[in-house]
């Protein structure tokens, strides 16, 4: 087996021959780029007044002190001298993985939580954990921002909290649930817009990529990008441990398609810099093409490589589609329809519908959470965003419960149901509502755990509760929140004590976010002496359309010997836990074992087991 990367079950990381700190590394990486002049970024952290504060949720505080960003007085990090990583081609990207995006294999350890670290119950940043990282800098030199508009360009704080036990946290795959990211995307109007990465365990940002054009082109799409354009990150995608595949909007929602590798911090462009309507974006199945809607009626399939249009289907008894997405080997699509309210299942070859979920055209009697039936034709959720097919006839979607006359409620909420389709039925499995009206945008994903990750901005909120975007994780069996993200933007007093942001979100909004791995996640193994069995589930990093190809390797603990059994396996769809099997036969499963699993990108998670 070649040298490389294990997560363990306990949700840390560790390289075989040796562990970097996160922090420090980081740090000296940006260092080398550069020693130049930081007066104006000196300015930003004086404004910033920078601090870091943990505290537990019950309010006393555990730390609170002065940090000073890697680039203030005395630090040699630079920001005119950012050097301009051109690159592979994408070419590179179909033919091996792991050059381009995937050539800081040997880097993205440091992004991991350190293995022994504690979670805090809540850990709040301020603008200066923005204003560490020397591009956001930039991008406010770049477009001459006063100091009193800071927060216009720059969240004012970014709190992150721990509200349940690790037990709701961990839920199906145990402590590694722990471990790896949160990925989305941030914009105050056309202003300022990011991609985030956020580490999950430790609240802390480990990548933020301004998306304005001059920036943009200089870490990799130069030609591609108007230098002048605020580019809104609207479809989002994890590609793979180290990269987010993104659709980028400026003028009527449209933009390029490119791949950021939040790593070395690079843009690398599809599709030949074409652009397209940003609400979404897939890969194909063979990862060669990349499928999008055009906003209206019509989703195309283009060359990933030089932006030809290979292939389209018409949508009927669709409108503003927000999200497409094939299954099944690209031979079928379910398109979310905004303004119909409905979920659409489309044959792509010929674009017949097949069938449609809820709203005007349903075909499919609906039972809500509380058992009353909703007859076809009727819309249980309204002016949906993001639904999502999760495997197991169960779908997800951010049902914003768009202001109108079929409107149910005064506030948005995360929804899940399972289609029985021999019954002509679709029940509501999941339901969350939440404290806020969100007029458009929102997410809502099923993670490997069982728990449901969402994003939302409210149109109005309390002035005793100020936030503009709020990320919640919540355990479905009660409902409760186990983690909580809040994003802050500019204080307001209004002296009603409410403050309303109308529906087009007047500060800082989020469109899409993701979870996603440094790793797979090897989870509930057992190995049973008598029957010389050894079983174990697994799922791989971030959620995928389509099987995706593994190994395992079944060892001694001590790693040193070969291993009794070695085999591949598919990872179920959708991001469901897939249960493997391994017969290792008579003598052999006795002590201590490790199952190794490796995925396509050569990412490997094991687990210890003691056979009993």
């Amino acid at each position: 087996m070649s040298k490389g990367y294990i997560a363990n079950e306990a949700g840390s990381f560790a390289k075989w021959d040796s562990a970097i700190d996160r922090s420090a590394a980081l740090s000296r990486r940006l260092t080398a780029r550069g020693r130049e002049s930081l007066s104006r970024a000196q300015v930003w952290a004086h404004i910033a007044a920078p601090s870091t504060k943990v505290s537990h949720s019950f309010g006393d505080e555990m730390g609170g002190h002065p940090r000073r960003p890697r680039w203030a007085a005395g630090s040699a990090v630079a920001l005119g001298g950012l050097a301009c990583v051109v690159a592979a081609s994408f070419r590179s990207l179909l033919i091996d993985p792991r050059s381009a995006v995937r050539s800081a294999a040997d880097r993205w350890i440091r992004f991991a939580a350190p293995p022994s670290k504690t979670l805090a119950s809540t850990v709040a940043l301020d603008a200066s954990a923005f204003l560490a990282f020397p591009a956001v800098v930039e991008m406010l030199d770049l477009k001459g921002v006063a100091a009193a508009d800071l927060y216009d360009y720059v969240p004012r704080e970014l709190t992150a909290t721990f509200r349940n036990s690790g037990a709701e946290i961990e839920g199906a795959i145990g402590r590694s649930a722990l471990g790896g990211w949160v990925a989305l995307s941030l914009s105050f109007g056309n202003k300022a817009s990011y991609v985030v990465v956020v580490d999950y365990a430790s609240g802390n940002l480990t990548a933020v990529a301004p998306t304005y054009g001059k920036i943009l082109a200089q870490k990799g799409l130069r030609g591609y990008v108007d230098a002048t354009n605020t580019y809104g990150p609207r479809g989002l995608k994890v590609y793979n441990a180290s990269s987010l595949l993104v659709a980028l909007g400026a003028n009527a929602n449209k933009g390029p398609r490119a791949i950021w590798n939040f790593v070395e911090d690079t843009w690398t462009i599809l599709c030949d810099g074409g652009s397209n309507d940003a609400h979404d974006l897939q890969l194909s199945y063979d990862g060669s093409q990349l499928w999008q809607a055009d906003g209206r009626t019509v989703t195309k399939k283009f060359s990933a490589a030089d932006g030809s249009e290979l292939a389209e289907f018409q949508m009927t008894d669709i409108a503003d589609p927000n999200h497409v997405q094939l299954v099944e080997e690209d031979k079928y699509a379910f398109v979310s329809s905004r303004q119909t309210d409905g979920i659409v299942r489309v044959h792509v070859a010929t674009g017949d519908v097949v069938y449609t979920i809820g709203g005007e055209y349903g075909d499919f009697e609906i039972f809500d959470a509380a058992g009353r039936k909703w007859k076809k034709g009727t819309s249980l959720w309204v002016g949906q965003h993001n639904a999502e097919y999760f495997g197991d006839d169960e779908f997800c979607l951010f049902d914003n419960q768009e202001a109108s006359a079929s409107s149910t409620l005064n506030a948005s909420r995360l929804l899940c149901l399972r289609l029985d389709e021999a019954e002509g039925t679709a029940t509501v499995t999941f339901e969350k509502v939440l404290d806020s009206y969100t007029p458009h945008f929102g997410d809502n994903d099923r993670l490997p755990s069982g728990n449901q990750l969402g994003v939302s901005w409210p149109k109005t909120f309390s002035t005793d509760d100020q936030y503009d975007v709020r990320a919640i994780e919540v355990v479905r069996s009660t409902g409760d929140l186990a983690w909580q993200m809040d994003v802050v933007g500019v204080k307001c007093d209004d002296a009603s004590g409410t403050c309303d942001r109308g529906v087009d979100g007047v500060g800082w909004t989020s469109y899409s976010i993701e979870r996603f791995y440094a790793a797979p996640i090897v989870s509930n193994a057992t190995c049973d002496k008598a029957s010389g069995v050894v079983r174990f589930d697994a799922v791989n990093n971030f959620k995928q359309n389509n099987v995706a190809p593994a190994t395992y390797a079944v060892s001694a603990a001590a790693g040193t010997d070969k291993p009794y059994a070695t085999g591949d396996f598919d990872f179920k769809v959708h991001w469901r836990q897939t249960p493997v099997a391994v017969d290792l036969g008579a003598g052999k499963a006795k002590g201590t074992l490790v199952v190794t699993v490796t995925n396509e990108w050569g990412d490997m998670a094991a687990q210890s087991v003691t056979c009993a």
